[in-house]
């Protein structure tokens, strides 16, 4: 190799040595932004999940009549409920210590089971962990194979919810029988 040849390797691979490190810079401060969206919008997002799925328990209460209505379960720290007789879903929103900034620290956790002052022992509860993440403009909320807006969540918990207080009745009704 000549040293004109030598020169303009060494120039190509700095160039593009520049270039990756560039690229590195521009990936981390993106990722930084999307972390600082998401510590921002996340708590506004839980709200309006809140704010919709208790509209959806007005909404769908009127409409659905072979089933017990919904209602607001209340006293759920960090979050809200949704009860059907003696079924509750509630919502709770973590986001690790108060200190954290960290994206892998925030999620919401969805539970669905017996009500605490029901002693009924054989279903066990479900549980769902939801991560934020971002959709267009927005946020979703992200679990195993889903994801979903906060329109979505709050159907899905309203479904979910009624899986389990119908799977709750069948039991029931099995131990019944002779």
């Amino acid at each position: 190799m000549n040293d004109d040849s030598l020169a303009k390797d060494l120039e190509r691979r700095a160039v593009q040595h520049r270039q990756e490190i560039a690229a590195m810079d521009q990936k981390r401060e993106a990722e930084q932004a999307a972390a600082s969206f998401l510590l921002q919008e996340a708590p506004r997002s839980f709200k309006s999940l809140q704010a919709i799925a208790t509209a959806r328990i007005s909404e769908v209460g009127d409409q659905v009549k072979n089933l017990p209505p919904f209602t607001e379960y209340r006293g759920v720290p960090g979050g809200f409920g949704v009860a059907q007789a003696n079924v509750v879903a509630t919502f709770t929103y973590l986001s690790g210590s108060m200190y954290a900034n960290v994206l892998g620290d925030i999620r919401v956790m969805l539970d669905i089971g017996l009500h605490r002052d029901v002693m009924f022992g054989r279903a066990k509860p479900k549980t769902y962990a939801f991560r934020p993440v971002i959709r267009g403009s927005q946020i979703a909320w992200t679990s195993a194979n889903r994801t979903m807006n906060v329109d979505e969540l709050a159907d899905f918990a309203l479904v979910q919810l009624t899986e389990y207080y119908l799977a709750i009745q069948k039991m029931a009704h099995a131990a019944r029988m002779p």
